[in-house]
């Protein structure tokens, strides 16, 4: 008997489980398109909302392995804001947050926004937005954190 087994298990049962059983569905070539994949996890496991962020990570899986494959660039980008919409409500009263960046390229630092606590900007609901300003360039592999500072 020549037979594999994969175990995935995540926290909610959901989210990430059904993240990584689509990417290696998606891999395995046994489905062509990220829908298709959550379609056969929704029918074996529960329907699920992907967030957009993980279904746009899903399809960059399948131009990637696809038989002509369509690969990320590696020109350098310009991060000039961050425009959070509207105002997270993160402090104690509920009002508003104190939101800092972190700016990971290639797992090194490049960017903090983070300083001390009176001198960081306090967002509240009535200004509608937050827009933090960055004007820096990455290329590769790139991570931003957004954090709210307590």
């Amino acid at each position: 008997l020549n037979v594999s087994a994969v175990v995935i298990t995540c926290q909610d049962g959901k989210q990430f489980s059904a993240m990584l059983l689509c990417g290696l569905l998606l891999y395995s070539k046994l489905v062509k398109v990220p829908e298709d994949a959550l379609q056969i996890f929704a029918v074996k496991r529960a329907p699920i909302n992907m967030p957009p962020s993980q279904l746009r990570y899903l399809y960059y899986l399948s131009n990637i392995i696809r038989p002509e494959p369509v690969l990320p660039h590696f020109r350098p980008v310009s991060l000039v804001s961050i425009t959070i919409q509207p105002v997270p409500l993160f402090t104690k009263a509920r009002d508003g947050c104190r939101p800092y960046i972190e700016i990971y390229n290639e797992d090194r630092m490049l960017l903090s926004t983070l300083q001390e606590y009176d001198r960081l900007h306090m967002y509240t609901m009535s200004e509608g937005k937050v827009t933090l300003p960055l004007d820096t360039t990455v290329v590769g592999d790139v991570v931003v954190s957004v954090y709210h500072a307590r």
